[in-house]
């Protein structure tokens, strides 16, 4: 199973975005130092997730679907910020995307915090472009460059 890390430490914001009332994450961001639960300050916390991407090999027969994801399985690693008041299930994220290029989340019940949405900058046009591209172009990239 490969390990694939989104967040990086820094000082200022890069490459999260908000998109209407969604979160765009591209590999290497740096979030802002406000609670993704609240809007108020962080203080440097985070909360540690990890998302697993597993393709279409579901299908597979029992068994082997356990050997195919410990081969061709992903786990991507996410460092929210998140202050100490808040419980850790107070947002519940949906990954409406996740690959090696692009994340996008939505608020589970819950829409994230205006403070938090409000400090990130609006999605860039190659961002958007790359958000909107299907599972058929992703799949194959290569042929579209």
């Amino acid at each position: 199973m490969r390990d694939i890390v989104y967040t990086s430490n820094g000082t200022q914001v890069r490459n999260v975005y908000r998109d209407s009332h969604r979160l765009v994450v591209r590999r290497g961001a740096v979030f802002p130092d406000v609670c993704i639960g609240c809007g108020r300050p962080a203080w440097g916390n985070v909360l540690h997730s990890e998302f697993s991407g597993f393709g279409v090999w579901f299908v597979l027969p029992s068994g082997f679907d356990v050997l195919a994801h410990s081969i061709f399985g992903k786990r991507y690693h996410f460092d929210f910020p998140f202050c100490a008041s808040c419980a850790p299930d107070r947002v519940q994220l949906t990954k409406v995307r996740l690959d090696t290029h692009l994340a996008v989340f939505m608020a589970h019940i819950n829409a994230f915090p205006s403070t938090f949405m409000d400090s990130l900058p609006a999605v860039p046009p190659d961002v958007a472009a790359e958000e909107n591209r299907t599972w058929l172009q992703r799949t194959f990239r290569w042929l579209y460059r």
